[in-house]
């Protein structure tokens, strides 16, 4: 864990709410919760090529999760384990593929949830249970591959 983030591409910045505080990834989950975050992000940047990918949330709090359309009160952003991310070489379609087979080929043995959405993808570090499971969906209007 570094000063300016629990990994070295993923900042506290990125991980704060988008409220109109900022309101910071909270102090309490940031020995566990995002160190196991920043482990599986660090993993998927190297999956899509080592270049930037861009968070477009991370922690929410609860306040702010109620505002956002289709967002469920169960969001494993609350509970600081999810991102939201886009990527400018690769469609969601196609990043969404690419976690799905080395979260089963077991390199990324992190990864508990995987949502695809028209212009993000979804991924958590939610506890597996069963074992091994990973949770997959699709947004509105999308179909999973």
């Amino acid at each position: 864990m570094t000063l300016l983030g629990p990994s070295p591409h993923l900042s506290w910045s990125e991980l704060a709410c988008h409220d109109h505080a900022r309101t910071p990834y909270p102090t309490i989950w940031r020995a566990d919760r995002a160190v196991q975050l920043a482990q599986t992000f660090e993993k998927v940047r190297e999956l899509l090529g080592n270049v930037a990918i861009v968070i477009l949330s991370g922690y929410r709090t609860e306040a702010f999760n109620a505002t956002l359309e289709g967002a469920t009160s169960k969001s494993q952003h609350v509970q600081g384990r999810a991102l939201d991310i886009w990527h400018q070489a690769h469609e969601p379609i196609d990043i969404y593929r690419m976690l799905r087979v080395a979260q089963e080929d077991g390199r990324l043995p992190l990864l508990g949830g995987l949502g695809l959405y028209r212009s993000f993808v979804h991924m958590d570090v939610r506890p597996k249970v069963p074992a091994g499971h990973l949770a997959t969906w699709a947004g509105r209007g999308v179909t999973l591959p």
